[in-house]
């Protein structure tokens, strides 16, 4: 390689790496700066997984609400809205076809059913007492996750009054819920209300009629 050529080779290592010393300066300005990890944020991620513990072991030991796992919760924070919490359930008493019966190609309308107690029905009117039990269990279930939001709510303390807890249920495998076109239960209740009830100045039969409870 010639003396000039790696004279001009030099000159340009040197053009490029003033050119990066000057540009170094512009890139701190322009590039955003790592924001400190916010105690609020690790309080809030905290309350926010323990909150979606609580819901599991409610829906384990429910005996309306029937879920897969022992996680079946999943719980996030909502930017300015609250933390939102959601799972998948079917019901105990559940679905039609479970096993506890039995078709038989006689009688009412070509079909009998075997009930759990041995006695032998149409199946008609075992749809229909079967749809007024998961009714029942629906019913109990939904008591269940409002008692879940006063008893377990006020302890998200990271959330601000004028966010919410929100809990939706994806609902599946119920002939009740099929029969009533029904795919997403939710429950609302701002914190406001919750720290309200806490605190006593807020009686529980209202804090019930505060939870805004929507169903599609």
């Amino acid at each position: 390689m010639t003396t000039q050529r790696i004279s001009r080779l030099a000159r340009a290592a040197s053009r490029l790496a003033l050119g990066a010393l000057l540009l170094a300066p512009a890139a701190l300005l322009l590039a955003p700066s790592a924001a400190p990890a916010s105690p609020r944020g690790d309080r809030l991620d905290r309350q926010v997984e323990m909150f979606e513990g609580l819901i599991d072991q409610v829906l384990v030991d429910s005996p309306n609400f029937l879920v897969r796992d022992r996680d079946a919760a999943h719980g996030w924070y909502r930017d300015d809205t609250g933390a939102v919490f959601t799972f998948r359930t079917s019901l105990v008493n559940g679905r039609d076809d479970d096993g506890w019966h039995v078709f038989n190609w006689f009688g009412d309308h070509g079909v009998t059913v075997r009930t759990r107690d041995g006695d032998r029905v149409s199946r008609k009117e075992w749809k229909k007492g079967l749809i007024e039990d998961q009714e029942d269990e629906y019913k109990d279930g939904k008591d269940e996750l409002v008692q879940a939001l006063m008893d377990f709510g006020p302890a998200l303390t990271a959330l601000a009054d004028d966010e919410s807890i929100e809990i939706r249920a994806d609902l599946r495998d119920a002939e009740y819920f099929r029969e009533n076109d029904m795919r997403r239960l939710t429950l609302k209740v701002k914190m406001s209300d919750l720290r309200s009830f806490d605190a006593g100045r807020l009686s529980e039969d209202e804090l019930r009629r505060r939870v805004e409870i929507e169903e599609s």
